[in-house]
């Protein structure tokens, strides 16, 4: 008997014979085949990108009209603006947490990501200790 001229790898099947890591290979370098060939789409290279808006998100965690005013004293005479105060949009959020006056981190990032408030110590979870689900999530 004759010795084949190919010879499969270690812990390959011989040739011939059909695994579903063969089909899934066979099948791969089809579909890049004829991604090749055909090119891509008409109607996808034709359109321009439309542009998205780009946001910037600002959390100033500890800062409040005091820490703003403070910073707008320090910075120049009477009636000067800070950049902060020149931008289109801004806005202030109560998020207190409801075991202290003084929220830590944790609590008032639960707060803003999940809209429910929590007790410090509390990261995701609200006051009875069930995690929270982000409001970018719920949709």
């Amino acid at each position: 008997m004759s010795k084949p001229l190919l010879s499969a790898p270690a812990g390959f099947p011989p040739p011939g014979r059909s695994t579903p890591r063969r089909a899934a290979l066979h099948f791969s370098l089809v579909a890049l085949a004829g991604a090749l060939l055909c090119g891509p789409a008409r109607g996808l290279v034709d359109q321009p990108p439309s542009p998205s808006p780009s946001v910037i998100l600002m959390i100033g965690d500890g800062l409040g009209p005091a820490q703003i005013a403070l910073a707008r004293r320090f910075q120049g005479p009477a009636g000067t603006r800070l950049q902060l105060e020149s931008l289109p949009v801004v806005g202030l959020v109560s998020n207190w947490s409801t075991s202290n006056a003084v929220t830590d981190s944790g609590a008032a990032a639960t707060a803003m990501a999940s809209g429910v408030k929590t007790s410090n110590a509390r990261i995701g979870m609200d006051v009875d200790g069930w995690p929270r689900q982000r409001l970018s999530a719920s949709r």
